[in-house]
């Protein structure tokens, strides 16, 4: 009864008081001012902005690794357009760690940039290419004379196999005059 009564109209009155709850996560407001804590934020207030005392953070979720130069677009034109809202006056993201676009990080500064690294290198490189070209044909001579040296062994190989089957012939031509000229010797001596 007037138990269930009384803890129903409480409840209703803090219904009613709900539409007007705004939640404050800012413990600042709940704490003595004279604490340090309190005394060294309001010496940072006076001398930072709001904005840079409590920073407002958007985060940018992904299905993939967003650590790539097409992504690192995508994140400079969103910077771009939440920069341009009413309101912000700073934006900073890995495309702009201080807020502003990076000196001569633009990818038409960076081509630009390049290109010029190329035709700087464009006489260097004829020249490196040209002692290649140098290179290539000292190899190709080198080339020509190991097969030459190579012809060479092949004919000598020939020519020592054909003297050592006619020295192998001569050894045994040698042997036979020897036995017959010991024939000899033994007819003719006593």
């Amino acid at each position: 009864g007037p138990i269930l009564a009384v803890s129903v109209a409480i409840a209703l009155i803090g219904l009613l008081a709900l539409p007007g709850y705004r939640t404050n996560y800012d413990t600042k407001d709940y704490i003595p001012a004279s604490i340090p804590g309190n005394v060294g934020d309001a010496a940072a207030s006076r001398h930072f902005s709001q904005a840079r005392m409590s920073p407002e953070l958007l985060m940018l979720e992904s299905d993939h690794d967003m650590r790539n130069s097409a992504d690192m677009m995508v994140i400079d034109r969103i910077t771009r357009a939440v920069f341009h809202l009413p309101g912000i006056a700073q934006v900073k993201t890995i495309t702009r760690p201080l807020g502003k676009p990076t000196d001569h990080s633009s990818i038409p500064y960076q081509l630009s940039m390049q290109n010029i690294i190329q035709v700087e290198n464009m006489q260097y490189m004829k020249q490196r290419m040209s002692d290649m070209i140098a290179q290539a044909d000292a190899m190709q001579q080198s080339i020509d004379t190991m097969q030459r040296m190579y012809e060479v062994m092949s004919q000598t190989v020939v020519v020592t196999h054909n003297m050592a089957v006619i020295t192998r012939e001569m050894s045994a031509v040698t042997d036979q005059l020897r036995d017959h000229i010991a024939d000899f010797e033994d007819f003719w001596r006593p």
